[in-house]
């Protein structure tokens, strides 16, 4: 049987004097190596000298792109580990809460075959969910963590996010003088939505694969050319960078008469947070293609549903629809 993998409660664990939460926040284990040598995230133990998990990073199927053993994706001096933060609701899991809840206020259960320790609820829009940290389907037979859409049980909790601070970050606009330089015909990378875009995201600390805009670096370039965007592939890849504190740069088609195919994309955007708008869930992003900072931060204006299979809003700009065509991959 597949399990997924646990320790015992942080509650269970020996006392070993003094404060014992550090490095990201986690329990240290003193008793195995000495003092401030290995931490006990949700998963698996990070070993401090060497920077590295002792096991393989259990959603690496996932991230194929990283290695299944970095620590934060070797963002060791600002990152936070990913452990995967998907949702299930109390009512579709079939879990009593009170049933399962411990001393420390979280609560522990299975689904079928899998085992889950620790887990927090998390109320939005009236419903309480449990966050799992992985995705999990139920084909009418049982649980699984593979599965066909229809069968997917687990969601994104749309709860505020905002990664973009203004007041300690800059806001690039068009003919942005902070951004210098031009491309091999002259023309000025501050007036390029691509170049805007990227160091938009590098002052948000968020680096892109490959420094920039790149094709061979989207989400859904499949090693020969792009192909149309996975909804579920972008959805869950979105998600994850924004509760890691990111940002992220996607590709947008606004102009359905230019479109030629189904990955058309003549503008970028950078995603910087979620929140809860008429009862749907949305992302909010900064629009470069205005020349007012406040624009480009209306995050009432610049927001994007993922809904109906697409990703797809309005932006200050000109009022023009956005659909998401594309999604850069960063690099940690």
């Amino acid at each position: 049987m597949n399990h997924t993998i646990t320790y015992p409660p942080k509650s269970s664990r020996p006392a070993m004097g003094g404060y014992r939460y550090f490095f990201n926040g986690q329990e240290a284990d003193n008793e195995v190596l000495g003092e401030g040598t290995l931490h006990a995230f949700e998963y698996r133990m990070h070993d401090t000298r060497i920077g590295r998990f002792w096991s393989v990073d259990p959603l690496a199927g996932k991230f194929p792109w990283n290695s299944t053993y970095a620590f934060a994706e070797n963002r060791v001096v600002d990152g936070r580990e990913l452990e995967g933060l998907e949702y299930i609701s109390v009512k579709d899991s079939g879990i009593d809460p009170e049933q399962h809840r411990n001393e420390d206020g979280t609560y522990s259960f299975s689904l079928g075959d899998y085992d889950f320790s620790n887990v927090p609820i998390v109320s939005w829009m009236g419903n309480d969910y449990f966050n799992i940290k992985q995705h999990m389907y139920n084909d009418g037979n049982g649980w699984n963590t593979t599965g066909t859409a229809d069968q997917q049980k687990t969601q994104w909790v749309y709860t505020n996010i905002q990664n973009f601070n203004r007041k300690s970050m800059h806001t690039y606009f068009w003919g942005d003088p902070a951004l210098k330089g031009a491309n091999n015909e002259g023309k000025p990378y501050n007036k390029n939505c691509a170049r805007l875009a990227a160091a938009q995201a590098k002052t948000m600390r968020t680096y892109l694969m490959g420094n920039m805009v790149t094709t061979t670096e989207a989400l859904n370039y499949n090693g020969n050319q792009l192909e149309k965007l996975n909804y579920n592939d972008a959805v869950d890849y979105i998600n994850r960078e924004l509760e890691s504190g990111r940002a992220v740069v996607v590709g947008v088609n606004y102009d359905d008469k230019k479109r030629t195919d189904d990955v058309g994309t003549d503008h970028y955007i950078v995603i910087t947070g979620r929140t809860t708008r008429g009862g749907y869930g949305v992302f909010t992003f900064l629009e470069n293609a205005v020349s007012d900072p406040a624009k480009v931060s209306n995050f009432n204006q610049n927001v994007l549903y993922p809904i109906n299979n697409t990703i797809s809003g309005h932006s200050i700009w000109k009022n023009h629809k956005h659909e998401v065509t594309r999604v850069q991959k960063n690099r940690q």
